[in-house]
């Protein structure tokens, strides 16, 4: 993590004040640069384009649970905390479910009236309900 922050603030600072100031050897960073990219980390890249696809194909309402559940139905071989770690690392978040009718309805408040109103009324003042003889 040091050598990416390293490799990544070199534009701004020199390489070998960021190496003293983290604690590591310019050496070392020299030598992480020069290093392929892990099969692991490879992998993970590839599997981060096909959770996102499956992401957005829910409308960014599935969870680590759901996606891992597809992909496993895709016949993707892979564990539920890989996939809640790369996803959880890239900020894909699933949406909380809402109950459906939720969103038209208000919460019900009690009522003091004990007659209701006229079916065609019109009100004399606000708060003010003309009540049938």
């Amino acid at each position: 993590m040091k050598f990416a922050f390293v490799d990544e603030h070199r534009g701004h600072w020199p390489v070998r004040l960021m190496c003293r100031v983290l604690g590591v050897s310019v050496s070392g960073h020299y030598a992480w640069r020069l290093q392929p990219e892990s099969p692991r980390s490879l992998e993970n890249r590839t599997l981060l384009r096909t959770v996102r696809l499956v992401h957005a194909e829910s409308g960014g309402s599935y969870g680590s649970p759901r996606v891992h559940a597809a992909l496993r139905a895709a016949g993707h071989n892979v564990g539920r905390h890989r996939i809640a770690r790369l996803m959880r690392r890239s900020g894909l978040r699933g949406l909380a479910a809402i109950p459906e009718g939720a969103h038209d309805r208000r919460p019900s408040r009690p009522s003091d009236r004990t007659e209701q109103a006229p079916a065609g009324f019109t009100a004399t003042a606000p708060n003010q309900i003309p009540l049938s003889p």
